[in-house]
């Protein structure tokens, strides 16, 4: 394992953990969209994992499951990465008329 993992332009030491707002398209009006994504890499190598949640706009069960795990008081002496995206399509959920839709947003800090 690589003693710093980059990601777009953020490097992530060993030890280290990083949110990344990881651009993935713009808008017309110039705005950039941006997945949020969670780094947590160990001490020592190990194996990497990947999480995601809410691939599908109603599928909100995952997002609070994503955020438990990268709040998880376990992974204080994990070896290896967690690389974490809460919320993989960001398109129409802040605009959403669905309240558990909006708070879902605004708990992982879209909106």
């Amino acid at each position: 394992m690589e003693e710093t993992l980059t990601i777009g332009s953020d490097e992530i030491a060993l030890g280290e953990t990083k949110r990344l707002d990881l651009p993935v398209s713009s808008l017309y009006t110039g705005t950039t969209v941006a997945v949020p994504v969670y780094v947590k890499r160990g001490k020592k190598p190990g194996p990497t994992i990947f999480v995601s949640a809410a691939i599908h706009g109603d599928e909100l069960n995952g997002i609070e499951i994503v955020s438990r795990v990268i709040n998880s008081k376990s992974l204080k002496s994990m070896s290896g990465t967690l690389i974490a995206v809460p919320m993989v399509i960001l398109a129409s959920a802040p605009q959403t008329s669905m309240p558990w839709q909006r708070l879902a947003c605004a708990l992982i800090g879209l909106i």
